[in-house]
């Protein structure tokens, strides 16, 4: 991923797990190596679909809208055929970013 993927990533997993940004590089670390292709790919089509089309509607990618501003955001793009699937495919890494366990899978 670009510098600007990675920051709209975060961005978009921050705002479906929680207002404030956890410290997710060990996990991202993980999810590089660990994941299979097919989550991968969802979650880079995600990041770059519903991080740009803020811009669209606020003049602004996702990661430059006030929280409430992404929530909203979210909420009517998983509504929309097409773009809902990539909300989910979101959601799916952000549970897996929250509920992240230790490196050796201990916890």
């Amino acid at each position: 991923m670009t510098e600007l993927e990675r920051r709209w990533r975060d961005a978009l997993i921050t705002a479906v797990i929680a207002r404030e940004t956890p410290d997710l590089d060990d996990f991202w670390a993980r999810f590089d190596a660990l994941a299979p292709p097919i989550l991968k790919t969802a979650l880079r089509v995600a990041v770059v679909t519903l991080g740009a089309l803020p811009i669209l509607r606020y003049g602004r990618p996702l990661e430059a809208l006030h929280p409430d501003q992404r929530d909203a955001f979210l909420v009517r793009a998983h509504a929309v055929p097409g773009l809902g699937q990539l909300v989910d495919a979101a959601k799916i890494v952000a549970c897996l970013a929250h509920f992240r366990g230790s490196p050796g899978g201990t916890e």
